[in-house]
C-alpha cells in the first residue's frame, strides 16, 4: 500500500542533504507530516460536529423561547378571564334590585292585587329570595331572581289593568241594559206619565 503524497514528500525532504543531518529533525517531520496527513478530515469532523452542536442548541433555546411565551400568553388570558369573571360576581345587583322593588310597588298600589294576586305574590317572593341572595353575596343569583320578581311584577300588573277594564266594561254594558229596559217601559205605557201631570 503506499503511503500518502504529504508523507512521500516528507520523506523525500527527509533525504535531503542538508535536513538529514539532523536524524531527530527528520523523524520529528515525518511524524509531523503522518500526523497532519488526517489531520485534514479529523478537523473537518470536528467542525461538523461543533456545527451540529449549535445548531442543536439554538433550536433549543428556540423551543424553550417559544414554551415561555406560550405559557405567559396562556396565563395572562387564564388571569383576564379570572378577572373578568370575578367583577361580574361581585358587582351587586342593586340596579336590578331597586328596579325590581318599583315595578312591585307600583304593582300594589294597583289593581294586581285584587286581579292578580298570585303573579304578585310570586313577584314579592323572588324579590325577597333576591335580597337574601345579594346579602349572601351570592350576586349572579340576586340578579337572576330580581329580574324574574320584576317580570311577575309586570305581569300582575298587566293582568290587573286588564281585569279593572274588564269590569268597567261590564259596569257600563249594565247601565246600558238599564236604560234600555227604563226605556221600553215608558214606551209601553205612554199614558201613565200623562195622568199624573192631569192630576196636578
Amino acid at each position: 500500500m503506499r503511503p500518502p503524497k504529504s508523507a512521500r514528500k516528507v520523506e523525500r525532504i527527509g533525504k535531503h542533504p542538508k535536513l538529514t543531518s539532523d536524524k531527530s529533525y527528520a523523524l520529528d517531520i515525518r511524524a509531523f507530516s503522518h500526523d497532519g496527513s488526517g489531520g485534514g478530515s479529523g478537523n473537518g469532523a470536528r467542525e461538523a460536529a461543533r456545527g451540529s452542536e449549535s445548531l442543536q442548541a439554538s433550536m433549543r433555546e428556540t423551543v424553550m423561547a417559544l414554551r415561555t411565551f406560550m405559557s405567559s400568553t396562556t396565563a395572562v388570558f387564564v388571569c383576564a378571564c379570572c378577572l373578568y369573571g370575578c367583577a361580574t360576581e361581585k358587582s351587586k345587583p342593586t340596579q336590578e334590585l331597586t328596579k325590581a322593588r318599583t315595578v312591585i310597588e307600583q304593582a300594589d298600589k294597583g289593581n294586581a292585587q285584587r286581579y292578580a294576586a298570585a303573579d304578585l305574590q310570586r313577584a314579592h317572593d323572588e324579590l325577597s329570595s333576591a335580597e337574601q341572595a345579594a346579602n349572601k353575596r351570592k350576586y349572579d343569583e340576586a340578579r337572576r331572581m330580581a329580574e324574574k320578581a320584576e317580570v311577575d311584577a309586570d305581569l300582575a300588573t298587566a293582568r290587573g289593568n286588564s281585569g279593572e277594564a274588564q269590569r268597567a266594561a261590564q259596569e257600563i254594558r249594565r247601565s246600558i241594559d238599564t236604560l234600555k229596559q227604563e226605556s221600553s217601559r215608558s214606551t209601553e205605557n205612554p199614558g201613565t206619565s200623562d195622568s199624573g201631570a192631569g192630576r196636578m
